[in-house]
């Protein structure tokens, strides 16, 4: 998506901000592809902030890790507004829309130009079965509404299974809580499969597409 909204002449950035970055996994892909020179990684779970500088203490100047909750985050902690945001898993763990709207008001203060990541699809409730190929079991109420959980089993029929619980909005919701909070445009970006992928691997994705939606915000 980046080079939907940045040219090639203008890369890198001299820095980006990534929320609830986790292990950093996405901070370095930032730094290793040339998007960014430098990169801040936020997280409320110092577990996961301190996984993040060990995974990246052999390059440690180009990046900096906080250990914040989003809802606090303000332009002094990353040294005024950044120019671009990612955030990949975020938006879906609001359990209420006002929780929501609190999220996206914090992410606006810090935002200097462009917020983009990844929230559910809606067409994933009508392909749910078809994400069990990929090791996952999607739960949800039949009739879901803004604000319910939607729980997504990885690995469901391997001992290491695991539960992440995700709370359910329409992309309707989502973008009147945009426009609400002071972003300008939403623009939604279906998923794509990698162009290099091969044809079989293109086949077997080709229903995972369908799980997520991308997003850019524009102020």
């Amino acid at each position: 998506m980046i080079s939907r909204i940045y040219s090639p002449s203008s890369l890198p950035l001299e820095k980006l901000l990534d929320v609830e970055c986790g292990n950093g996994s996405l901070a370095r892909e930032m730094i290793n592809d040339g998007i960014a020179k430098f990169v801040i990684g936020v997280d409320a779970s110092k577990d996961m902030i301190d996984l993040s500088i060990q995974k990246n203490k052999e390059n440690d100047q180009r990046y900096e890790y906080l250990v914040k909750d989003v809802y606090t985050l303000l332009p002094d902690d990353v040294g005024g507004t950044v120019p671009l945001i990612i955030s990949i898993y975020l938006l879906q763990y609001a359990t209420t829309v006002d929780e929501l709207f609190l999220m996206l008001s914090a992410i606006r203060r810090v935002c200097g130009k462009f917020f983009i990541g990844l929230v559910p699809n809606s067409s994933l409730i009508d392909n749910a079965k078809k994400m069990k190929k990929y090791g996952m079991d999607i739960c949800f109420h039949k009739d879901i509404k803004d604000g319910d959980s939607l729980s997504i089993i990885s690995d469901f029929d391997e001992p290491s299974s695991f539960t992440v619980t995700n709370f359910w909005y329409s992309l309707e919701t989502y973008k009147n809580i945009f426009r609400k909070v002071g972003f300008c445009t939403c623009k939604w970006v279906k998923q794509h499969i990698n162009p290099q992928a091969t044809e079989e691997q293109k086949i077997f994705f080709a229903d995972y597409t369908s799980i997520g939606m991308s997003f850019i915000a524009v102020i």
